[in-house]
């Protein structure tokens, strides 16, 4: 994601969509300047230090990363959008809470009123109009990714969906004509191995078009399954890992 300069708002809802997974709204006159995004697109998503949670410190952009106050790097989350109304100036956010970062804690916790910024938002993914199917899936992390490919999806696409939760993982999807979706429950220890390994075993035949993300490791052993062992034309398959296990959710390569 190149340099876009961060537009502030403020926090105006939060609604738990599970155990893990928190829907953060925020509003603000400047989020009438955030671009259109495409399905499966991202922002980063900037929120105020513990010892000054009614201030954001806005970091600058050094040519190539942003630098926070001090020299140090600021508590970034790439997430994806999930409702964007430029008129009434409000973004919804989906944020998994995995972790004991400041994003996540923030997440959890954010009262009405306080304060955040988003900077973007950067490229996303676009749909082949020719191929009859789409398989999506991810785990948690993904799933305003996947929520946002179903709806931008044909009429008359064939939609397969793959979403590992944890229980009870009831999160609700787009309503598509032709969609099926299973939730894939996770393995101890092992985020993302479970999904990853159905993904992987998915038929794939020229008009199926597969789209996936979700914890670092787990993503590249899909990689491995797809473009290595059975030789998938890259051209016809998207693996983006959001997250890596065992390290803090704050300034991760995406959510």
């Amino acid at each position: 994601m190149s340099y876009q300069p961060f537009l502030t708002a403020v926090v105006t809802g939060r609604q738990r969509l599970s155990s893990r997974l928190v829907r953060v709204t925020i509003a603000g006159p400047d989020l009438a300047q955030l671009g259109a995004a495409q399905p499966a697109a991202s922002v980063r998503l900037l929120v105020p230090s513990p010892g000054a949670p009614d201030r954001i410190d806005v970091p600058d952009w050094d040519g190539q990363r942003f630098v926070g106050t001090g020299g140090g790097r600021p508590a970034l989350r790439t997430v994806t959008p999930r409702h964007h109304d430029p008129v009434r100036g409000q973004l919804s956010l989906d944020v998994v809470t995995h972790g004991r970062g400041l994003v996540s804690t923030w997440a959890a916790t954010a009262e009405v009123g306080s304060p955040a910024a988003v900077s973007g938002p950067a490229r996303g993914h676009e749909i082949d109009p020719a191929a009859e199917c789409l398989v999506i899936g991810g785990d948690e992390t993904a799933y305003g990714a996947v929520c946002s490919l179903i709806e931008a999806a044909g009429p008359a696409q064939r939609v397969i969906v793959y979403l590992e939760t944890a229980p009870p993982g009831l999160l609700p999807l787009p309503a598509h004509p032709d969609l099926s979706f299973t939730r894939v429950a996770p393995l101890e220890g092992q985020p993302g191995r479970a999904v990853a390994d159905r993904l992987g075993g998915q038929e794939l035949d020229s008009t199926v078009r597969l789209w996936a993300a979700g914890e670092a490791a787990a993503m590249q052993r899909l990689r491995r399954r797809l473009f290595g062992e059975r030789q998938v034309p890259r051209a016809h398959a998207t693996v983006r890992g959001y997250w890596k296990y065992g390290r803090s959710s704050d300034d991760a390569g995406g959510d």
